[in-house]
C-alpha cells in the first residue's frame, strides 16, 4: 500500500513531462515570431502578390494554416501545463490528443510544404529532426501516460 501510495503527485517522470510543458509553451510562443518576421520583411507581400516576380501559388495559405495551427498548439500547450499542474483528471487524455495532433501537423504540414515548392528537399537534416523527435516523443509518453501508476493516481480531480 506504501509503495501505491508513493507514486503519486508531480514526481518520478512526471517532471520531465512538466518541464516539456512549459518550455514547450515558451518555444511555441517563440515560434510565433517567425511569422512576425515575414509579415514584416516583405517576403510575405513578395511571395503572395501575383504581380511579384517571387510569387508562389499557394503560399499564403500554407503561412495562414501554419500560423493558425501553432497558435493553436501554443494555446493547447497553455491549457495542458494548467491542467498538469492542477492535477486534473482529463490531463492524460489532452497530452495525448495533443501530442498526436502535433505530430500530423508536422507530417501534413512538410507534405503541404512540399506541394507549395516542389523543388525543396521534403526531408532535410531539421524536418528529419522534428519529425524523429515527434515520434519518440509519441513512442515514450503515450504508453506511459496509457500504463503509469504514477499517473493514475496523480490526475484525480
Amino acid at each position: 500500500m506504501s509503495e501505491i501510495k508513493d507514486k503519486e503527485g508531480l514526481g518520478g517522470w512526471l517532471i520531465l513531462v512538466g518541464i516539456g510543458l512549459v518550455f514547450g509553451s515558451i518555444g511555441w510562443l517563440a515560434h510565433l515570431n517567425v511569422y512576425k518576421e515575414i509579415f514584416s520583411d516583405g517576403t510575405w507581400e513578395a511571395l503572395t502578390l501575383q504581380s511579384s516576380d517571387a510569387y508562389t501559388p499557394l503560399f499564403g495559405i500554407l503561412m495562414s494554416l501554419e500560423l493558425i495551427g501553432n497558435c493553436v498548439f501554443l494555446i493547447a500547450y497553455i491549457c495542458l501545463t494548467f491542467f498538469f499542474f492542477k492535477k486534473k483528471r482529463n490531463f492524460p487524455k489532452f497530452y495525448i490528443i495533443t501530442i498526436l495532433a502535433n505530430l500530423a501537423f508536422v507530417l501534413v504540414d512538410i507534405l503541404f510544404t512540399k506541394v507549395v515548392f516542389p523543388a525543396e528537399p521534403m526531408f532535410d537534416q531539421e524536418t528529419s529532426r522534428d519529425v524523429i523527435g515527434q515520434i519518440v516523443s509519441c513512442a515514450i509518453w503515450i504508453p506511459y501516460m496509457l500504463k503509469s501508476v504514477r499517473v493514475r493516481n496523480t490526475f484525480v480531480k
